[in-house]
């Protein structure tokens, strides 16, 4: 059977490690190594998106360093590799998110141009500034209002320009509003979530945006999020920080319009 990448043949290479110089970097993020921590990675070139499955839990491309404590991350893919769609030329966007189950999510785009070495796409040459995940856009209710088992919201997306290196933010279009249906924090695997709506941020500006959720199973509650969107990569495989909508129709209560801080009974838990 032909593999997705088999026009990527020979092989080119991504890395955070350079083999013809020694020379290698890592990303970092204050998301340390534990139970609960995940990394997600998502790249793409001006022909569109390369990732395949290679976030499929066999083929992972990001790992952590040897030191726990020191929230490194290193990147290597092989570009021949069967989960790889495609075969990226010119240049390779490179998304990291790192997230905890019910805790932070930290996320970075950057990009380098293909050379002829060993590694086609060395991210070891980006500066230290290139180098360092910030924390991924959570969702600031704004309002809300209930219609029966419908809860409606208005949300505040925080700008997160800062995010996008290397001049990676010209590919941003924006974000998705995504939601999950359970009893507790669903986690980062943007698989698990549906899309609600689009807001659009070009290059990580601020926005506003809508989204309506259906609590109709009260014994569960749902989870919104903000899903990054690439103009040619596409949607990330991650979703970052959780907000839950506490589905009790005694919390969820629709007198309110303007959503008060937390604990005075909303449902809205910020």
């Amino acid at each position: 059977m032909t593999s997705a990448s088999a026009s990527c043949i020979p092989p080119k290479s991504v890395s955070t490690y350079n083999q013809a110089t020694g020379a290698f970097v890592y990303f970092h993020t204050t998301v340390l190594f534990s139970p609960g921590v995940s990394l997600l990675g998502k790249i793409w070139s001006p022909s569109g998106d390369h990732t395949g499955t290679c976030n499929d839990g066999n083929q992972l491309f990001l790992y952590f360093g040897v030191n726990p404590a020191a929230g490194d991350i290193g990147v290597f893919l092989s570009l021949g590799e069967p989960c790889v769609v495609g075969c990226p030329s010119g240049s390779l966007s490179l998304q990291i998110a790192a997230s905890k189950t019910g805790g932070p999510s930290q996320t970075i785009v950057a990009k380098v141009a293909e050379t002829a070495s060993l590694t086609n796409f060395d991210f070891s040459t980006l500066a230290p500034a290139d180098l360092q995940l910030g924390d991924y856009p959570r969702p600031r209710v704004i309002s809300s209002s209930r219609a029966g088992t419908m809860v409606n919201l208005l949300l505040r997306l925080d700008s997160s320009a800062t995010l996008f290196r290397n001049g990676t933010g010209g590919d941003i279009a924006g974000y998705n509003i995504v939601s999950a249906s359970s009893t507790s924090d669903p986690g980062p695997n943007a698989s698990d979530y549906s899309l609600r709506s689009f807001v659009s941020a070009p290059g990580g500006a601020a926005g506003t945006g809508s989204a309506t959720v259906d609590c109709a199973n009260a014994s569960k509650n749902e989870w919104i999020a903000f899903q990054l969107v690439s103009a040619i990569g596409g949607p990330s495989p991650a979703v970052g920080p959780r907000v839950r909508v506490t589905c009790d129709p005694a919390l969820a209560n629709p007198k309110y319009n303007l959503v008060p801080k937390r604990g005075m009974g909303t449902g809205i838990s910020d």
